[in-house]
Formats: structure tokens, C-alpha cells, sequence
């Protein structure tokens, strides 16, 4: 039945650029026996009435980032705020479900890319004190050569180095147009835990200088931990992985 407006009701925490944000795209269920179809996504303007933001959050990293709450209570949404087309064509492509779908085969590499930039740039620093402190790895030498600390520091290379590979092949099938949900899944979950043991692994090398606030590393440290929160959390990830290979449904 076709209708002027929308009301919503519901909360979602965690909003990333809650506070700064002048509008919200807003995905909600608006008929539950058509499944995925009855997923829409709206455009929804701050300041409209029902709609509240009750609180920042105080987080343990990304700080420089503003988190909130958002709550709408009888949020009355216009028609013309409704994205992606007439809902009957929705209905029948899904497209609003659909939509959120192709956003993260896109913004979960992004996310990934994120954090390989945390985890490099720990690998710098901690190679830069390494060096400072007279220790220089032989790249060439086995592993059994080195010492306890740059056989470490090596092994930290190349788990970024796999995990970076992860996150280029996923980039490059969407640029080429292939289905990517897999690997956008496979980059996400294998950099949301790679880079926490690279900067981890990289404070347990320098010591007290690892978790001092006179550096940075500290902070990546902190900061890295949403990178397996972010567009879908680690767990998620590895359910999309395990039904995939398996081709397995929701019911399986």
C-alpha cells in the first residue's frame, strides 16, 4: 500500500561520526514477510523530529573519531527520503538489502587498508629503535641465526605481508568487477587479527618504549582494535567465510 511517510522506531549504538554527521543513511525493516525485500534504506536529516542522539561514547582507541547513539522514537520519514528507487522495485531485486550487501564487499577492504597502515606503520618504528639500538637484520641469515628479537620482528613482517596480500586481491576483483564477498570477508578477518599481533607483537620487542605516551605505538595499539569491529566484526566474518566455502544457507 503506498504511503506518504514512514515511522521508525529503534536504536543503533556505535555510529561512527555520530556526533558531526548532518544526516544518516538508515537501513530498516519495513515488511518482515517479504525477507530481505522488506529491508529499505533511508536518507534521515538531523534535527527531525523522533530522532535523538542521547550520548558520545568514551572509547579505548580511535578517540580523534567521534562515536554516538542514535534512538528514534516515532521518527516520521517522508517518502521522497526513501533511497534507491520506487519500493516495489526494491522489493522485487532486494535492492535495499542488496545495497548494504555491495557497500560492504567495498568498505571492509577499506577497512582492512586501515589497518595495514596501523600495522606498518608499528613495523617502522619498532625497526627504526631496533636499529638505534644496534640490532640489524639479516634479511638473508635463517631464522635460526637471528636474534630473539628480529627473528620476532621478521615473522611480524611477513604475517603483514600475507595479510596485505589478502586485502590487494580483494581490491583488485572489485576494480575488475568480479563478486568479491568472499575475499572482502577473508581481507577483513585476517587484518582485524593480523594487525592486533603485529602491534602487540611490536610492543613486547621494545619494552617499556612500547607502551610509553612519548611514542605513538601505544596508541596504534589502541587505535587497531577496530579494525575487527568495523563493517562487520571478525566473528561475522568468519560465518560468511565458513558458508561460503561450504556453500552452506542461513538454515544450514
Amino acid at each position: 500500500e503506498e504511503t506518504n511517510e514512514w515511522v521508525i522506531n529503534g536504536e543503533k549504538i556505535f555510529v561512527t561520526t555520530g556526533i558531526r554527521a548532518d544526516a544518516v543513511v538508515l537501513w530498516a525493516t519495513l515488511d518482515k514477510s517479504a525477507g530481505r525485500g522488506g529491508i529499505k534504506s533511508f536518507l534521515v536529516e538531523k534535527g527531525t523530529p523522533g530522532f535523538e542522539v542521547p550520548h558520545k561514547e568514551k572509547k579505548l582507541g580511535i578517540r580523534a573519531d567521534d562515536t554516538a547513539a542514535y534512538v528514534f522514537r516515532d521518527c516520521r520519514i517522508p517518502r521522497g527520503n526513501l533511497l534507491g528507487g520506487d519500493e516495489s522495485i526494491q522489493r522485487k531485486n532486494s535492492g535495499g538489502f542488496r545495497g548494504v550487501m555491495k557497500t560492504f564487499n567495498m568498505t571492509r577492504p577499506m577497512t582492512a587498508a586501515f589497518g595495514h597502515g596501523i600495522a606498518e606503520a608499528a613495523l617502522d618504528f619498532t625497526r627504526e629503535q631496533l636499529e638505534a639500538a644496534g640490532l640489524q637484520i639479516d634479511y638473508m641469515a635463517g631464522l635460526a641465526s637471528q636474534s630473539a628479537a628480529a627473528e620476532k620482528f621478521i615473522r611480524l613482517e611477513s604475517l603483514h605481508e600475507a595479510s596485505k596480500l589478502t586485502t590487494l586481491n580483494a581490491c583488485w576483483m572489485a576494480g575488475e568487477g568480479l563478486p568479491n564477498n568472499m575475499e572482502s570477508s577473508v581481507c577483513k578477518a585476517h587484518a582485524g587479527s593480523s594487525v592486533r599481533t603485529i602491534t602487540q607483537g611490536c610492543i613486547e620487542i621494545l619494552g617499556s618504549l612500547g607502551i610509553s605516551r612519548d611514542h605513538l605505538l601505544e596508541k596504534w595499539a589502541r587505535d587497531c582494535r577496530i579494525t575487527d569491529i568495523y563493517e562487520g566484526t571478525g566473528e561475522i566474518q568468519r560465518l560468511i567465510i565458513a558458508r561460503g566455502l561450504l556453500d552452506y544457507t542461513r538454515e544450514d
